[in-house]
């Protein structure tokens, strides 16, 4: 979604803001037309007149992911000594069990454990907020979810062609776009 959104705003000369330490937010909140926030962390009491996409995730893929990103991310905060880790980093940690089930385990009482608390906690009756599930998203090749997205965001009916090109280009069933380690599905 970072991908198509931001080559969206660049297109459309939408202001894009994805701030993953919400300075920018603290400091002008609303001044953007497109906000991204991987983690549905948003101010509502600050929001007025907007409309969301919510991507819901299968819990279970959501651990196997992170467990397999967090063992090789250089994410710098994986990479500071913690005392509750007896002087290990998250990622030392995480790769100081030799089973794959000891590595899940550790993820879901840790780095796993905050994201399921925000899916449990997640509004999903909030009508300004349209929820897709990850799963049917990776496979929309004829775009009917995308098309959905668009209108529900308040796009016009004239750019939606132009958005689903975009779209289509900048999705992972392209073939135009390469995966990245963080992107993993539970048949993978």
């Amino acid at each position: 979604m970072l991908t198509i959104f931001s080559a969206v705003a660049s297109y459309y000369d939408l202001k894009f803001c994805r701030d993953k330490n919400k300075a920018y937010l603290r400091s002008s909140y609303g001044n953007f037309d497109i906000f991204l926030d991987d983690h549905s962390k948003f101010d509502f009491e600050r929001l007025s007149d907007y409309k969301g996409l919510h991507i819901i995730r299968d819990p279970r893929d959501v651990i196997v992911s992170a467990c397999f990103y967090h063992t090789k991310s250089s994410e710098k905060w994986l990479h500071i000594k913690r005392k509750d880790f007896g002087g290990l980093t998250y990622q030392e940690k995480i790769n100081s069990y030799s089973s794959f089930d000891d590595k899940l385990i550790f993820e879901m009482e840790n780095a796993a454990r905050n994201v399921i608390e925000d899916i449990k906690y997640w509004n999903y009756d909030n009508p300004d907020f349209i929820e897709i599930k990850y799963e049917d998203l990776i496979q929309d090749t004829n775009l009917i979810l995308f098309r959905e997205i668009f209108l529900f965001l308040g796009f016009k009916e004239r750019i939606i062609p132009s958005l689903l090109k975009i779209a289509y280009r900048k999705s992972l069933f392209s073939g135009q776009v390469s995966n990245n380690q963080h992107i993993r599905s539970g048949k993978n």
